[in-house]
């Protein structure tokens, strides 16, 4: 518990039981301009982005949080 409260992080997060708080991921101006665009696309394209960028990620990393 000392060690979550001196990272201002929940135990859980330590543990991997739950992912950050979204506000506290920082974001950059690039990911958020493809971001934008992501949300203005017709809905059927911005599934198959967010998949292919899903499959990219778990592709590319061992982390769960995609898998809610």
């Amino acid at each position: 518990m000392d060690l979550a409260d001196a990272l201002r992080v929940s135990t859980d997060e330590i543990l991997g039981l739950q992912s950050p708080p979204v506000e506290s991921v920082p974001v950059s101006r690039r990911l958020m301009k493809r971001v934008v665009i992501i949300e203005s696309l017709p809905e059927g394209v911005k599934k198959r982005v967010i998949r292919t960028l899903d499959d990219s990620i778990k592709a590319n990393t061992h982390l769960s949080i995609l898998d809610d």
